[in-house]
């Protein structure tokens, strides 16, 4: 899973049978596949006609790559405004992916090589795409470690004892690791949009705590019936057990059904791979790990408890009294739903632009300049 983000990909916006599909298949057809990058280069005017021609000269002989500088025969002026300014546009025959794994770090190993006085900004939809899944990936993984202290004190509030609290959150880990190892071996064998890791590992994390948390409570509800650790774990299969099934199951078909709906939209597609991956481990560890846990953990899962667990909990008869007006209660607790999701009417959506990334960021102050 560490390696998804040199294995997954952000791919262009393109939805199958629309008038840009068609448009971009007339282009390749036309001219083949290929993705521009334009270089801009900054220095003396004598160091860049120095060092720009032998540069160029580098940059045509790497696979699949022609550039076109102020130093080609023929350039027109905009690619030599200013004398200490240069734009050197190169073409990489390849598609966006290949391109921002395979040409754009050798193009960039050559700019390394540049003598110090000479500044280069490299920009183009290759890089955009390439940096733009390390910043997903990343934000994922920071997301959940901002979320994990959360969880924890949630649950042990829910649980009062360190271990029983631990279990829902170590079962989440394992949702997502192992749904990120999956989508990043399926990224191997076919295109797997970044999106799948992410959506994966969010959801995973969410329904491996959730389910888990059903089943730690039914299987410590059984313990503190006189059941021994076997009988309080196979009770717990009959009622958690199934109750997990059927929300994952829900869960895989809707997801499923997206992947159907979404067939020519591939990034769609795929997002919704992570999804239907992370319920289907969070069933699959909720009944093959979690019960393993639990029948070597048996009566040690309430150690160090925090406060007496035969205390009365305040929450029942708050539950009685909701459950004898169904209706208000719903009616109370759509109201203020609503009232949130009527936030979503103000979102100003778009496809991915450089806004995404921070202001000192050096892709974006490359494609900026």
């Amino acid at each position: 899973g560490l390696f998804a983000p040199k294995v997954l990909h952000a791919e262009d916006l393109i939805i199958r049978g629309t008038p840009s599909a068609a448009a971009l298949k007339a282009d390749h057809a036309a001219f083949g596949v290929n993705n521009p990058l334009t270089i801009m280069l900054s220095g003396s005017p004598a160091a860049l006609d120095a060092s720009g021609p032998a540069l160029v000269e580098k940059l045509n002989k790497l696979d699949g790559v022609s550039a076109a500088s102020p130093w080609s025969s023929g350039a027109p002026n905009v690619m030599r405004e200013s004398p200490s300014e240069a734009l050197i546009i190169v073409s990489a025959n390849k598609d966006l992916i290949a391109a921002g794994r395979e040409t754009l770090p050798k193009i960039q190993e050559q700019l390394q090589n540049l003598p110090a006085g000479i500044e280069s900004h490299v920009a183009g939809q290759a890089r955009f795409s390439t940096e733009l899944v390390d910043l997903i990936f990343e934000g994922s993984l920071k997301a959940e470690l901002l979320a994990f202290p959360f969880l924890l004190l949630i649950l042990l509030l829910i649980f009062r004892a360190p271990i029983a609290a631990a279990m829902p959150l170590v079962q989440g880990i394992a949702v997502i690791g192992l749904t990120t190892g999956f989508v990043t071996l399926l990224g191997l064998l076919m295109p797997v949009n970044i999106l799948a890791q992410a959506s994966g590992s969010i959801i995973g994390l969410a329904l491996g705590v959730d389910y888990s948390l059903l089943f730690v409570q039914r299987f410590r509800d059984e313990l503190r019936s006189g059941k021994t650790s076997e009988q309080a774990v196979a009770a717990s299969l009959k009622t958690a057990g199934r109750t997990v099934i059927f929300a994952g199951g829900i869960l895989v078909l809707a997801g499923l059904t997206v992947i159907a709906v979404s067939f020519g939209w591939a990034s769609m597609a795929t997002g919704s791979i992570g999804v239907v991956a992370a319920a289907l481990f969070s069933i699959l560890a909720a009944l093959t790990l979690l019960p393993a846990c639990l029948m070597l953990l048996g009566e040690k899962i309430n150690k160090w408890p925090i406060g007496p667990f035969d205390r009365p909990s305040r929450v029942g008869p708050l539950v009685d009294r909701i459950m004898r007006r169904p209706l208000l209660a719903t009616a109370l607790t759509l109201i203020p739903l609503l009232a949130l999701c009527a936030a979503a009417f103000t979102l100003n959506t778009g496809g991915p632009d450089l806004k995404m990334f921070k202001a000192d960021n050096p892709m974006r102050a490359d494609m900026e300049a």
